[in-house]
């Protein structure tokens, strides 16, 4: 695809950052090495990271936060995606990320979500199990049944059997009569009758067949949603049937979370800010003003592949290996740990 291309492109880009620079001049690793190992351990720090499932990312944060007990680590990501994982955290206390057993339900609910589409991280597998829900081999078979409900048209909407179009800011409504209509408290908003019938038969469908269902949300859908799903299947015994939860580790850090990031940065809460592999001056908020912020502190570290926004405004850049040319460790989608090789 496009973004693989893309990709392969930043590998070979001629302006990819080669030296560490210390206040714009050429400088070595060692003297980087030694202003690092120079720091206090008194020193209030605060990282900014992209979202990583790597082990030992994770064991490497332990180890710095055991040397310096006053860090915040904030995972940053420009393009979102982590309102699922912040969801789950509002229901289950935990950022877990949801997998989907879609070869085993017999009700599927989308809610403005695209899980067939080329957007979603899952596509292939997600794919191969709704195709297995549909496949019908004999007179005794039967097939899954997919309720969709979105705001523009979609690959998975074009597969489903009931297809509801409303406002992507009418998808919390339906969510919340979907679990009034289940039992779970009562409907914060109100539906039209077209909406509300396809919400009732819904849940008709849905109490039929109880662990072994699924309701789930698109990823542009605030956390608030998401978390009303995961309370749906909850209810409706889905967990560990057609829905499993999986602690990859990950940590779900909306826009939200990196406005009050600001906020402590513009009060004075930090001495060093570390940037490891994200863009954030500019590709944050703009009302965020980050880059302003960002100058106030008096260390600032940048980690990229290249002299971006962010790196022009820090003491400290060091080029970053490109993924496809270093080793390294992670999980993918279903959870599965795995080594990774470099490919250059």
């Amino acid at each position: 695809g496009v973004f693989e291309q893309a990709s392969v492109l930043n590998l070979y880009d001629p302006d990819r950052s080669q030296t560490v620079l210390h206040d714009g001049s050429t400088a070595s690793w060692s003297e980087f090495a030694a202003f690092a190992s120079g720091l206090p351990t008194s020193t209030r720090l605060l990282v900014i990271a992209s979202p990583s499932s790597s082990p030992t990312e994770a064991s490497l944060v332990s180890a710095l936060k055991g040397r310096f007990p006053a860090v915040d680590w904030v995972t940053y990501s420009a393009a979102g995606g982590h309102n699922r994982e912040a969801g789950n955290e509002l229901a289950y206390g935990k950022a877990y990320r949801s997998s989907f057993r879609f070869e085993d339900a017999a009700v599927i609910v989308s809610l403005d979500g695209d899980f067939l589409g080329a957007d979603d991280p899952n596509e292939i597998a997600n794919a191969r199990g709704y195709s297995q829900s549909r496949r019908v081999t004999s007179g005794d078979d039967s097939m899954s049944r997919l309720y969709v409900a979105e705001s523009a048209f979609s690959v998975t909407g074009g597969m489903a059997d009931h297809r509801l179009t409303v406002k992507s800011s009418h998808v919390a409504a339906l969510a919340g009569a979907i679990g009034a209509g289940l039992g779970l408290g009562s409907s914060a908003g109100s539906l039209s009758d077209k909406d509300q019938r396809w919400v009732d038969a819904l849940v008709g469908d849905l109490n039929a067949n109880r662990g072994a269902s699924i309701v789930l949300a698109g990823r542009d859908q605030p956390a608030s949603v998401h978390a009303a799903c995961a309370l749906i299947n909850a209810a409706l015994q889905n967990i560990d049937r057609t829905v499993i939860l999986l602690d990859t580790g990950d940590q779900a850090t909306p826009t939200s979370d990196l406005s009050d990031t600001v906020s402590k940065i513009e009060d004075g809460a930090y001495d060093a800010v570390i940037c490891l592999g994200v863009n954030p001056v500019y590709s944050a908020p703009g009302i965020l003003d980050f880059g302003s912020a960002i100058s106030s502190v008096q260390t600032r570290i940048h980690l990229g592949s290249h002299v971006d926004e962010t790196a022009a405004l820090c003491n400290w850049h060091i080029p970053e290996a490109h993924y496809l040319e270093q080793w390294g460790d992670g999980r993918s989608f279903d959870g599965t740990l795995s080594v990774i090789q470099p490919l250059i």
